[in-house]
C-alpha cells in the first residue's frame, strides 16, 4: 500500500508543480517565437525593409517611390497584425490546453480506476 500512497503524494504534489513549469515554458516559448515586442516596435516599418530611395530630380519618380514605400508600410502593417493575431490565438490555445491538462491530471487516478472497474465488470 505504500506504493499507492507514494504515487498519490507525487501525483497531487510534485507533478502539479512540474506541469505548471511545463505550461510556463510553453507560454515563454510562444512569446519568444512570435516576438510580440519586436513586431509591435516595427509595426509601421516596410515589409522586409523593402523600400525605394527618393530621387532628387524627377517629381514623378519621387511620387512613384513614395507610393511604393507607403504600400510596403501597409503590407508590413497588415502582415504583422496577422502574425500578432495568430500569436495571441496560440497563447490562448496554450492556456486553455494547459488548464484542461490540469483538470484531467487531477482526475486521472479516478478515471484509471473507473476504467479498471468497468473492464473487470464486463
Amino acid at each position: 500500500m505504500e506504493v499507492f500512497s507514494g504515487y498519490f503524494r507525487w501525483h497531487y504534489s510534485r507533478s502539479f508543480s512540474e506541469l505548471l513549469k511545463i505550461a510556463q515554458n510553453f507560454l515563454v516559448f510562444l512569446v519568444h517565437f512570435f516576438s510580440f515586442k519586436l513586431l509591435l516596435k516595427s509595426l509601421f516599418h516596410p515589409w522586409h525593409r523593402m523600400r525605394e530611395d527618393y530621387p532628387r530630380t524627377d517629381l514623378g519618380a519621387f511620387f512613384e517611390s513614395l507610393l511604393v514605400n507607403v504600400l510596403m508600410c501597409i503590407v508590413g502593417f497588415i502582415s504583422r497584425i496577422i502574425i500578432i493575431f495568430i500569436g495571441i490565438l496560440a497563447l490562448l490555445g496554450s492556456i486553455v490546453i494547459s488548464f484542461l491538462t490540469f483538470i484531467i491530471w487531477a482526475f486521472l487516478p479516478l478515471i484509471a480506476l473507473g476504467c479498471i472497474i468497468a473492464g473487470v465488470s464486463i
